[in-house]
């Protein structure tokens, strides 16, 4: 894992941090006197674009949601909390990813996208557009 995180690694993102930034920037921006500007959502929108477009060469383009509706907001609290339980029982997300989806979402429908998203990156055979 080092060598994805060594200084030129991350010097040579800067411009795909950068320009995500911007983007942000830019619809934050559109947003007017007495609209609501989610900024958890926004802000998760950001990061998700950022780690994703890092660390599986394409991003999942949560910016593009129209008000930030289409993130991993929910996914990540509910992934924070399970994730307590699952520090004692290292076997939980080992079992998600095995489930069916079906399943997955009658349990906890919040996490599916990103049990989703560990299936995808974990899956080598798996198409990923």
């Amino acid at each position: 894992m080092s060598p994805m995180f060594s200084v030129k690694k991350i010097e040579d993102f800067q411009p795909v941090i950068l320009d995500k930034v911007e983007k942000f920037c830019r619809k934050v921006a559109r947003y007017q006197d007495g609209q609501v500007l989610p900024l958890s959502r926004a802000l998760t929108a950001l990061t998700t674009d950022i780690i994703t477009e890092y660390a599986f060469a394409r991003s999942y383009d949560h910016l593009d949601s129209p008000d930030f509706r289409d993130t991993f907001h929910e996914a990540l609290v509910a992934i924070y909390t399970v994730g307590h339980f699952a520090l004692h029982f290292s076997w939980v997300f080992p079992v998600l990813d095995v489930m069916p989806e079906w399943v997955v979402k009658k349990m906890q429908p919040e996490i599916l996208p990103v049990v989703g998203m560990r299936k995808v990156s974990c899956d080598p055979f798996r198409s990923h557009v």
